[in-house]
């Protein structure tokens, strides 16, 4: 939780909550940190396994991502995702993002590196509505 919340006190992002719509229990989770580009943000999310497959994961980041390009200022929301991950891809299609190559050994783990396949949403760009619509298709 510290570390969640030093990101809004550092200036490096904002950590927001996924919570459930009836019992307000959180269920996961969403960060957009800062990216060293001006006005570009990168994305994560999380849901807890026995809440995924609701659509819960893709209503966040369309509220997350329209938020950042509609009323932060922010240029473009990118997320970085592993070849493999194609449900974290499904919900970035949903959600409006464009997929838009994919970076060779890029992401680092312990013991390991893999590729990312790149996603973004651009202000202004296709998909992007308002936070009160979904995007367009």
């Amino acid at each position: 939780m510290r570390r969640q919340w030093s990101r809004a006190d550092s200036g490096a992002g904002v950590s927001l909550a996924i919570a459930d719509q009836v019992t307000g229990q959180a269920i996961g989770s969403i960060v957009l940190m800062l990216r060293p580009q001006p006005g570009v943000v990168g994305f994560g999310y999380w849901v807890i396994p026995s809440m995924r497959g609701r659509g819960i994961a893709t209503r966040a980041v369309m509220l997350a991502s329209a938020w950042a390009l509609d009323v932060a200022g922010i240029e473009r929301v990118e997320a970085w995702v592993e070849p493999d991950n194609r449900a974290s891809q499904r919900v970035l299609a949903a959600a409006g993002f464009a997929q838009e190559g994919v970076l060779r050994s890029f992401l680092a783990f312990p013991g390991r590196r893999a590729d990312a396949v790149v996603f973004s949403r651009i202000r202004n760009g296709p998909g992007v509505s308002s936070l009160a619509r979904p995007p367009s298709r």
